[in-house]
C-alpha cells in the first residue's frame, strides 16, 4: 500500500514539474531575430556576436578586437531560453540550470535593445542594458 502512495505521489510530482516549465516555441521570439548575426555594441571589452536558433538555443561568438577592423574569436558558447513570459526569458546554462533572465526591450530588422539581469545578485554589475545591430555574418563591432 505504501508504495502505490508512493508512486502516486512522485506521478503527480513528475507532472507538475513538467506541466510547470514551460518549453521553448519558435513563435516565442520575433521571427527577425533568427535572420542572421546581432553584434552588440561593446561594453568594456565585451565584443560579442549572437545567433538566434529557432529551437530556443542562442549561439555566443565572444570577440577579441584588435583594432578597428582586426579581431580574433575567443571562444563560442550555447545557451538556452525559457519562456518566463512575452519577452522575458530566463538564460539557461549547458545544464539547462538557469542564471539569468533576458528582456527583450525593443526589436526591428537593424536593431535589438534587451536588458540582461543576473539570478545572483552578488555578480557586478548585476544587470546590463545590451544593444545588437543585426549583421549578415558573425562580425564584431570593433570601431565603436
Amino acid at each position: 500500500m505504501k508504495y502505490r502512495y508512493f508512486f502516486l505521489f512522485a506521478f503527480f510530482c513528475t507532472l507538475l514539474t513538467a506541466c510547470g516549465s514551460p518549453q521553448f516555441r519558435q513563435a516565442d521570439l520575433n521571427p527577425e531575430l533568427y535572420q542572421g548575426y546581432w553584434a552588440m555594441n561593446p561594453i568594456g571589452e565585451l565584443y560579442r556576436v549572437l545567433k538566434f536558433h529557432p529551437n530556443g538555443s542562442v549561439k555566443v561568438y565572444d570577440y577579441q578586437c584588435e583594432g578597428s577592423a582586426s579581431y580574433r574569436l575567443n571562444e563560442t558558447e550555447t545557451y538556452h531560453l525559457r519562456k518566463i513570459k512575452p519577452n522575458i526569458f530566463n538564460l539557461l546554462d549547458n545544464q539547462y540550470k538557469a542564471f539569468a533572465t533576458f528582456e527583450i526591450v525593443r526589436v526591428n530588422p537593424q536593431q535589438l535593445h534587451a536588458k540582461q539581469q543576473f539570478l545572483d545578485k552578488s555578480v557586478e554589475p548585476n544587470s546590463y542594458q545590451l544593444r545588437y545591430r543585426h549583421q549578415v555574418g558573425a562580425k564584431p563591432m570593433c570601431n565603436q
